[in-house]
């Protein structure tokens, strides 16, 4: 199962191993579940005491046919399975969210047990191969899948999801515009998905113009959360797209810019009409933001409170 040297190296204790490894000689390189293993067989003698610094690794990892998933070492797995580890529904996911084909293919024919996250995390890492193959064994999948394409933008996943008949909604939109990806975003909405207003939404909270634009031009509906959004994550070409192409706002928009400190987005918004209350000058004071508490001030809003959050430079002022 091991080579000589690799089962040699694992037997040492850990003082050992330190001791090859500062030595210009052959890297050994191992695994977890290799290290797990041969802690296993040294279990098996009665004659063997386990060291605190082996129980502190055992603690630390997973089992050995999750560690072998995780690695890819299909001896390992097969060792485990051997030895009677339990066969988890982690194993496949651990398989899967790695690419671990190998495993995946060794898992499945074993009978081991699977569901929906092999396939969410398949398409949410970007595994195409193990996402079909997961796929055409018959294992399920639901929106999660393709969610979990969109939002990591691995469109060849989403596109193999999609073209397989696997389900969609408004959500899949949303995570597209959440993380920019563009391209995942327009093959999603020439092909049929639902999206909503929280598009555009998280395209401003993002800061993601053309995702944003995107979105608008091709008849996505927005409301003043996508204002909202734009302020409070500081992104003005959003905030300024947004208002220009008549997307309403309302004092929320001042307020959020004044929470976040966003002094830029603040000013704009009330240049151009925006409403505001005493709570813009509230939120700036409680995180401590100066500029955006003289600002509102100067420009007739109303200040309540200042020392909430123990800001007292604004206090002072």
């Amino acid at each position: 199962m091991f080579s000589l040297t690799k089962l040699a190296y694992n037997w040492c204790n850990w003082e050992e191993r330190s001791a090859y490894d500062e030595l210009e000689t052959l890297e050994i390189s191992v695994r977890p579940c290799c290290l797990l293993l041969i802690l296993y067989l040294r279990a098996e003698n009665a004659d063997y005491n386990v060291s605190n610094d082996d129980q502190m690794f055992i603690a630390a990892h997973q089992s050995i046919s999750e560690e072998a998933a995780t690695s890819g070492h299909v001896r390992c797995l097969a060792f485990a399975e051997g030895r009677g580890f339990p066969w988890t529904r982690a194993i496949c996911v651990l398989s899967a969210a790695h690419g671990q084909l190998d495993c995946l293919k060794y898992a499945c024919d074993r009978g081991c047990p699977w569901d929906v996250e092999v396939c969410c995390k398949a398409a949410a890492n970007g595994q195409l191969a193990c996402l079909r193959y997961a796929h055409e064994n018959g294992c399920p999948w639901d929106y999660t899948t393709c969610e979990a394409a969109a939002a990591g933008g691995h469109l060849d996943c989403l596109q193999y999801a999609h073209d397989n008949g696997c389900p969609w909604d408004y959500i899949t939109c949303e995570v597209v515009a959440a993380g920019g990806h563009l391209d995942c975003l327009q093959y999603a909405h020439e092909n049929g998905c639902l999206w909503a207003y929280t598009t555009c939404e998280a395209a401003a909270a993002g800061g993601h113009f053309d995702c944003l634009q995107y979105a608008h031009d091709n008849g996505c509906q927005w409301n003043f959360t996508t204002c909202e959004a734009a302020a409070a994550g500081g992104h003005l070409d959003c905030l300024q797209y947004a208002h220009d192409n008549g997307c309403p706002w309302d004092y929320r928009t001042c307020e959020v810019a004044a929470a976040g400190g966003h002094f830029d987005c603040l000013q704009y918004a009330h240049k151009n009409g925006c409403l505001w209350a005493y709570t813009t000058c509230e939120v700036a004071a409680a995180g401590g933001h100066l500029d955006c508490l003289q600002y509102a001030h100067d420009n007739g809003c109303l200040c309540e409170a200042a020392a909430a959050e123990g800001h007292f430079v604004c206090l002072e002022w």
